[in-house]
């Protein structure tokens, strides 16, 4: 199976506009909700650069254009918190897994897929307690593609400038050799 890599760094957000959905928050409904929070909480110099609706906006518009590469795995997204508020429905389908962590399952896919797999490691800030160097790692294993997939989803991510390019290559390893620090900024 050929594969890919390619991991982004995100500078400012990728949207024009704000969205309205993203005055949307966790339901905190009693101070111990809040208190629970900060004892997450770690110093971090990340920029908070995405609320939840733009976080969610970004993760439909990868898994739409990963749908666009007709492999037969779900696309596994790999997402710090992946819940807090409602996710969208259309990422609660059956060609999707949202988790903390996808390494198994990438492994199993990228041996038994026909056709091919599609993987994100989103490590997006939202929250000041959440953990992410706002990075985004992509990788693409495909029998059926013989170039390189990944640069069709720049388009995806919104504005182009939001965007710095830190690793792009055509081997799986360097992307799994991340989940060791896949909490560290």
């Amino acid at each position: 199976m050929n594969t890919w890599s390619l991991t982004l760094q995100l500078r400012t957000t990728p949207f024009a506009t704000p969205s309205p959905a993203d005055a949307r928050t966790p339901p905190f409904r009693a101070i111990d909700d809040y208190a629970a929070m900060n004892e997450l909480a770690h110093p971090s110099t990340t920029p908070i650069l995405l609320g939840y609706g733009q976080f969610y906006q970004l993760i439909e518009r990868l898994v739409a254009q990963a749908r666009t590469l007709q492999f037969d795995a779900p696309v596994l997204l790999e997402v710090t918190r992946p819940l807090g508020v409602p996710v969208p429905e259309s990422l609660l389908r059956a060609d999707v897994l949202i988790a903390d962590r996808i390494d198994d399952e990438l492994a199993y896919w990228l041996r038994t897929a026909r056709r091919g797999v599609f993987a994100a490691r989103v490590r997006l800030r939202r929250e000041p307690h959440e953990y992410g160097g706002n990075r985004l790692s992509l990788l693409a294993g495909s029998r059926i593609h013989e170039s390189d997939p990944l640069p069709a989803f720049l388009h995806a991510l919104g504005r182009a400038s939001a965007w710095q390019t830190l690793d792009c290559d055509d081997a799986a390893a360097s992307w799994h050799s991340t989940s060791e620090s896949r909490l560290s900024p």
